[in-house]
């Protein structure tokens, strides 16, 4: 699933209506940093696991 920012990338995640193998992400997105995107999936029981580039 591509996604043209954090935040949507975000919302995806933690709706859980795709199967997510991999996260790919920039630094520099818009409206929430990859850095940011990187603490939110850290934090979340469900997709804590989940690898992200």
């Amino acid at each position: 699933v591509a996604v043209a920012d954090g935040l949507r990338a975000w919302t995806i995640l933690k709706e859980g209506h795709y199967k997510v193998d991999l996260v790919l992400t920039e630094v520099m997105t818009p409206s929430l940093s990859g850095i940011d995107l990187l603490s939110k999936i850290m934090g979340n029981d469900v997709c804590k696991n989940l690898p992200v580039i």
